[in-house]
């Protein structure tokens, strides 16, 4: 994977490699700032290092991304509109002594300031050669660690090994998508969010072009404009991305576009179905995986009929499981489930992490050994209930965290969101647990837009659920929250419970 990554440099040296806020640079002129970055790193760093990046939208951040890679050494993305707070915590747990920004402008003055001894400004670097050298560590050397949130309000590090970031890779390429030097992929992610890493690295193997989505007040109407004018044809998005769009649907024609891949939620069958007439010509997938088992490990190709047989509660399969891993379903003693029962989906393989950084009782909880096919095998629990379809096809039925009792019974909360978005007018839902001071919980249901008729929703639900599923109350938004990384920000919806 990384001797791809090296070819490329040699032999598209003319072809542009990015387009950042309208400029485009070759494989040549980025191989040189790769190669000046890596000078400053070399005479600098330890043997495998740890190495700080502040995440924005600029070629020398790209390219320090890649100075790291090509080094061997470790990565640490670190986004600025994020609190003070939670990027010194990274670099604590992290033990970072080199951080790397090539706009200062981005960084408060208190981070500044207290990590000036650390910081190395790259924006002004003397190029190198056009085809940077490639360090060969050794594959269970990390690639980069990613951060996220943490139980405990700390945020909890995602080592992810070399080998793990080539099996990715492996499997992308055995999958036929024929990625070539004409492909031009949309980056619409932070680089903090490991999906990225999908949007960024993978088109580099090939000889193609990124086309980067800055931060914008609406980066979603931005994205848009991006895949119009310059003719996208691989894409990777959040399905809020879509829900946002679809007011808009009639007026989008993206006839250039031959792979869309979603990930990161779950992806509803009817708006699936709505948007591939946006997309006519391209070939449409469902791809799941936390960021433990590195950006995604399982893949659900759509056909062109999406039909209700392959989707529960609405949301649509995630798939089989990619070469190599491992996936079984247990109950919540660890014991496997029997065929057709829901369980919590785990995975093992080379994608999957071998644990958090310096967090030895989040690795107790969070993984476990089993004799999985003669073997002893490490696995990982993902929180994600799912069972599996006749044809072999994982069906996604929720999160651990969203199926909860109401008066003794089991509620799954995707089912009320289901019936929801049945309503017209209705463009997404998201129903929430609420536990008072008295220990009571209720149901609270979000509906999209402000227009939805929360009198019609209400009448619907009544004929559809039983009692005790009933929201206590429903409240009509014109848009949902969303978190950097493009999700439905459902931390801030619990907050409105409580007004």
């Amino acid at each position: 994977m990384f001797y791809e990554l090296k070819q490329s440099f040699s032999r598209y040296p003319e072809k542009a490699a990015f387009h950042i806020s309208g400029k485009s640079y070759t494989y040549a002129e980025f191989g040189t700032i790769v190669s000046g970055i890596k000078e400053i790193l070399a005479p600098a760093l330890k043997k495998d290092a740890k190495i700080g990046i502040i995440a924005c939208d600029h070629i020398n951040t790209y390219a320090a991304l890649v100075a790291v890679l090509c080094t061997g050494d470790t990565f640490i993305p670190i986004d600025p509109s994020h609190p003070d707070e939670r990027n010194n915590q990274i670099i604590l747990q992290s033990e970072l002594k080199f951080i790397l920004c090539a706009d200062l402008s981005v960084l408060s003055d208190d981070f500044k300031q207290n990590h000036k001894q650390r910081l190395h400004y790259i924006n002004d670097v003397l190029p190198g050669s056009a085809v940077p050298f490639l360090a060969e560590p050794p594959d269970e050397q990390n690639a980069y660690i990613l951060f996220t949130s943490g139980s405990t309000g700390l945020p909890k590090g995602v080592p992810i090994q070399r080998k793990s970031l080539s099996a990715f890779a492996s499997s992308v390429q055995s999958y036929g998508y024929n990625i070539s030097p004409d492909d031009r992929f949309l980056q619409i992610f932070d680089l903090t969010f490991d999906l990225s890493i999908f949007s960024w690295f993978i088109p580099l193997l090939y000889g193609a072009c990124v086309y980067t989505v800055p931060k914008t007040s609406n980066r979603f109407a931005t994205a848009v404009e991006i895949l119009e004018e310059n003719k996208i044809t691989i894409a990777l998005t959040v399905p809020s991305l879509i829900h946002f769009l679809r007011p808009y649907f009639d007026e989008i024609l993206l006839p250039d576009l031959r792979l869309w891949l979603f990930c990161g939620e779950a992806l509803h069958r009817d708006i699936t179905a709505e948007w591939q007439k946006c997309i006519p010509n391209a070939f449409i997938e469902n791809v799941y995986g936390p960021t433990e088992a590195t950006i995604f490990c399982t893949r659900y190709p759509c056909s062109k009929e999406i039909n209700d047989d392959k989707a529960y509660n609405g949301i649509l399969s995630i798939g089989k499981p990619f070469p190599g891993l491992s996936t079984i379903l247990v109950d919540e003693n660890k014991n496997i489930v029997k065929p057709g029962e829901t369980g919590e989906l785990c995975l093992a393989g080379d994608q999957v992490t071998s644990g958090y950084l310096n967090n030895e009782e989040k690795n107790r909880t969070a993984f476990f050994d089993i004799v999985h096919k003669g073997n002893i095998s490490r696995f990982y629990r993902t929180g994600d209930l799912c069972f599996l379809d006749n044809e072999g096809d994982y069906m996604f039925a929720g999160r651990l965290d969203t199926q909860v009792k109401i008066q003794g019974f089991r509620v799954e909360l995707g089912e009320i969101e289901n019936h929801a978005r049945t309503v017209h007018h209705v463009d997404n839902a998201v129903a929430l647990a609420h536990t008072d001071d008295r220990g009571n919980t209720s149901i609270h249901l979000f509906v999209e837009p402000s227009e939805a008729n929360v009198i019609e929703i209400a009448s619907l639900l009544k004929l559809k659920v039983p009692a005790y599923m009933l929201p206590q109350k429903i409240y009509p938004l014109a848009e949902f929250p969303l978190n950097v990384n493009g999700k439905i920000d459902k931390p801030e919806l619990k907050k409105l419970i409580c007004k």
